[in-house]
């Protein structure tokens, strides 16, 4: 798994933010991983692994979002 992220402060209490998420699930030999992100506690989602996704399907996703502390 790897992650890139970056904040830009925008003021004493705002900030907007970018993240980048990346799991490789390498299938190599006939054996790979499924492991997603997934909400929820880990009893209900296999540990992250009842994602729907055929083994070795690499996921990707982006993030991009505004903070603002009251």
């Amino acid at each position: 798994m790897m992650t890139l992220g970056y904040d830009y402060i925008l003021s004493k209490r705002s900030k907007i933010y970018f993240a980048y998420n990346k799991i490789d699930n390498s299938f190599s030999g006939g054996v790979g991983s499924s492991y997603y992100y997934i909400a929820g506690p880990a009893a209900n989602n296999g540990g992250g692994t009842n994602g729907g996704l055929a083994q070795g399907t690499d996921v990707t996703t982006i993030s991009v979002g505004m903070q603002h502390s009251f």
